[in-house]
């Protein structure tokens, strides 16, 4: 103690400077680890992006995780978990389907919360291979994002090296006082039962990497009380109490009482029982319900072991001085006062040369090498100036090397922004990319809708001509309707000429004659009838395949509305448009048919009731001439006359409400039509707009591309990894 106040007493200009920097300390690991947190967070919510936007398939999300892997260095791993907690796609493999359902995540992603879990222990942490990483084991913190993927939820989980978080408040070149400089992070307040006071942070001092003196895994000794010594990491093995009374030592305590503390004399205990002094201060890390403390310190004997060259040259020339006075006592009388003078003044001119170079001209030379190489574009910011002097010339050195420090994370930080933005904009090209040939094939779509409501209109057309060549072929068949019924009444007469068998039977060979000339009519415009439904069921096939095909077009065009998204709303009414009038056709046609097939099975009914009227004319001139038992079959004659009359009415009905349906469709059709040409011609006008806009986002993404490049070409002429 009496060393430490004899240097504080010779230094005591110190306290101030030594408050000031322990404060800029402080600010400056507390707003990188701030930036951190954001930097993991901003990754995790651009993953999240990509995943919500992609297909729900495995395939999708492995292809993603494995993109982002190779681009962000601090995730350990990625991985998608589902409703149940089980994990269904890892960065990697063999955790794949590990249940995660006991984290507390899980219960924070049921309720849509981020959560960042930690730190904590975690035996498979040390499983993955971590490469290029310094510092690994257990500790582990574990953060995670809810997200919903065509309906289904998911959460994207991200482990994390503990000892990543550590190397940002580590950052070796932030500590000023490299004897004893320290920077951790200690527990508040949990819901872990972790004590407060507890180290949740790697020591500098854990292993041998920043220091060859005592370290944590090898013990480091207090005068009365023991050893204090680690087995695997600081986390949670230390707790930073004064080994003399097992409490929480001042500057810890200090903080979590007053959210901050700022001590530089006298000092405190720490964990070793050795006066240290530094800046507390209270962090709450984000989407977490902790809140930690960190600690900057430094031991009270390095913060005041300062020589000033204020001192020290005045104290050298004059030590110098009383030697070579020593010296001229010595041999005085043996020279004269001149040669004295010049040796003197050559002794000192020397002495002053050295040191001035020593202490002074090598140092700034140093200095000045690496602002050249820096200035020059080719700067390797890994470089740092070696001045351990403590004096004035050791501060600028370590100022130096703290300045190109912060360039360097700077620099790295926005090298990773780059690659970040330069993958968002290959992103944003393959998806305009998406769009413009979904755009196209919209449009073809739309041309071949719009061909096919032309064509289908063609048909109807021509349908609705056969139908009324049908009908006219029936109205021209009024003469034979005329002739049959006054068969039938000449036939109904025959019981009533019965006496005059003789007469009658000449009549009804007579009129039988004439019955089989108008039956040979009846059948060949009956031929031509069946020939004419025939044609028109063959039209009405072709319109029921080509309203399926519409409609099918339809649909495919509402797909590709959808996935053009907003640019591709409009496409979708027109597309609904047109399958509602597919579908109108459809049940349209299903009418037609029905109609056509009565029509058919009357006419087959026409046909059978023909061949026997025919068989029974044939029948009744034979028994005719025999005799005058004819008159009933004359009279079975008359009945399928009569039959046969009814069905022409009902058929010539049939045929007037087709014609008139068809009528009515081909209307629609001719409208539908028209209005489909008109939005047609809208939507391709608004298809020119999208692709002149799209056209504009490609400029916009080439110029942003080569701003990128050349960023990037600018971040890489600096030298930020050893």
């Amino acid at each position: 103690m009496l060393k430490e106040k004899m240097r504080y007493l010779s230094n005591r200009g110190l306290h101030r400077q030594s408050e000031s920097v322990f404060e800029g300390i402080s600010n400056g690991r507390k707003k990188a680890l701030d930036n951190w947190f954001k930097d993991q967070w901003r990754q995790i919510e651009s993953i999240e992006k990509s995943l919500r936007s992609s297909s729900d398939e495995r395939e999708a999300f492995e292809e993603i995780i494995a993109d982002v892997q190779n681009r962000y260095e601090d995730f350990l791993e990625i991985f998608i978990v589902d409703e149940k907690g089980i994990a269904i796609v890892s960065s990697f493999t063999p955790h794949n389907g590990k249940d995660y359902s006991s984290f507390p995540n899980y219960e924070k992603a049921k309720n849509k919360e981020r959560y960042m879990y930690g730190p904590y222990c975690d035996k498979m942490t040390v499983s993955i291979q971590a490469e290029n990483k310094l510092f690994v084991d257990e500790v582990t913190l574990m953060f995670s994002s809810p997200f919903e993927n065509n309906g289904t939820d998911y959460t994207l989980y991200v482990r994390i090296l503990n000892d990543d978080m550590s190397n940002v408040i580590q950052e070796e070149d932030t500590h000023v006082y490299k004897e004893s400089g320290d920077n951790y992070l200690f527990m508040i307040r949990n819901n872990r039962g972790i004590l407060s006071g507890t180290a949740i942070s790697r020591s500098r001092f854990e292993d041998r990497t920043f220091t060859h003196g005592e370290n944590l895994k090898d013990g480091v000794k207090t005068s009365r009380w023991g050893t204090v010594q680690i087995k695997e990491h600081t986390e949670f093995e230390i707790r930073f109490t004064d080994p003399a009374t097992n409490e929480l030592h001042p500057g810890v305590q200090a903080t979590i009482d007053k959210g901050e503390n700022l001590d530089c004399w006298p000092g405190y205990p720490d964990y070793r029982h050795i006066l240290v002094g530094g800046k507390g201060t209270k962090v709450i890390p984000p989407y977490s319900d902790e809140v930690w403390g960190m600690m900057c310190e430094g031991d009270i004997a390095e913060i005041y072991k300062f020589h000033g060259l204020s001192r020290i040259m005045p104290l050298s020339m004059a030590f110098i001085t009383a030697i070579i006075a020593v010296i001229s006592l010595l041999v005085g009388e043996y020279l004269t006062t001149a040669i004295t003078g010049v040796i003197y003044i050559g002794v000192v001119s020397l002495a002053m040369y050295i040191l001035t170079k020593k202490f002074i001209v090598k140092p700034i030379n140093n200095t000045v090498k690496i602002l050249r190489n820096i200035a020059e574009g080719e700067g390797d910011l890994t470089k740092r100036v070696t001045i351990n002097a403590p004096n004035e010339i050791g501060e600028l050195g370590r100022w130096f090397n703290k300045f190109i420090s912060n360039q360097m994370y700077m620099i790295r930080r926005v090298g990773n922004s780059v690659r970040s933005e330069q993958h968002a904009i290959k992103r944003v090209t393959r998806a305009s990319k998406k769009i413009e040939g979904s755009i196209a094939s919209i449009e073809d779509t739309i041309n071949v809708l719009t061909n096919n409501s032309i064509e289908q209109n063609t048909l109807f057309r021509n349908t609705q001509t056969e139908v009324l060549k049908i009908a006219d072929s029936f109205q021209k068949n009024e003469g034979l309707q005329t002739m049959m019924r006054e068969i039938q009444s000449k036939t109904a007469s025959t019981s009533e000429a019965a006496d005059s068998a003789k007469d009658v039977t000449k009549q009804v060979l007579l009129s039988i004659d004439e019955l089989e000339s108008a039956m040979g009519k009846a059948v060949t415009s009956i031929g031509q009838l069946e020939e004419k439904s025939q044609q028109i069921t063959n039209i009405v096939s072709t319109i029921a395949s080509i309203s399926n095909q519409t409609n099918l077009l339809a649909l495919n065009a509402s797909i590709e509305a959808a996935r053009a998204g907003d640019a591709g709303r409009g496409f979708a009414v027109v597309a609904e448009e047109i399958k509602k009038l597919s579908t109108d056709t459809q049940e349209a046609t299903k009418v037609i048919e029905g109609l056509i097939c009565a029509i058919q099975e009357e006419i087959g009914d026409t046909n059978s009731n023909i061949e026997v009227i025919d068989e029974k004319v044939k029948v009744s001139v034979k028994s005719t001439k025999e005799s005058t038992k004819a008159v009933e079959l004359v009279v079975d004659v008359s009945n399928s006359i009569a039959t046969i009359l009814d069905i022409m009415e009902d058929e010539n009905a049939v045929i007037m409400e087709v014609s008139s349906s068809i009528s009515d469709m081909a209307s629609k059709s001719e409208r539908s039509v028209r209005i489909g040409e008109e939005s047609n011609q809208l939507a391709k006008d608004r298809i020119q707009d999208i692709m002149k806009q799209v056209e504009k986002l490609k400029k916009v993404l080439e110029g942003l591309e080569y701003s990128s490049n050349d960023l990037d070409e600018i971040v890489g002429a600096f030298q930020v990894t050893s």
